[in-house]
C-alpha cells in the first residue's frame, strides 16, 4: 500500500490574548513543500456577533504569498471577541 505524507514548514506562530477570554489564541503560518501556497490556521473560532447561529470558520485561509496570508490571517484575528469561542479540533 502507497502512502504520501505531506510537509509544511511552519514559517511563523503568533499568540493573540483575548479580553475576557483564559486561554491565549494561538495562530500560525504554514507553507507546502508540495505546492508552495501559504496557509494560514487558528487555534480556536468565534462568533461575529451574539445573534450568530454559530462561531464562524474562515473560508479562505490560503494565498500565494506570505505577506497575502498574513493579512487574511489579521482580518480575523482582529474580530475576535469573548462572545463565544471555540476550540479548533484540528489545529
Amino acid at each position: 500500500m502507497d502512502k504520501e505524507n505531506y510537509f509544511y514548514e511552519v514559517i511563523k506562530e503568533f499568540v493573540v490574548e483575548v479580553e475576557g477570554f483564559d486561554e491565549n489564541i494561538k495562530l500560525k503560518i504554514i507553507k507546502s513543500d508540495d505546492d508552495g501556497r501559504y496557509k494560514w490556521e487558528t487555534s480556536h473560532y468565534y462568533k461575529l456577533d451574539s445573534s450568530a447561529a454559530g462561531v464562524y470558520i474562515p473560508s479562505r485561509n490560503y494565498a500565494k504569498t506570505y505577506e497575502e496570508c498574513y493579512q487574511l490571517m489579521r482580518l480575523y484575528c482582529d474580530g475576535f471577541c469573548n462572545i463565544k469561542i471555540e476550540a479548533n479540533t484540528f489545529y
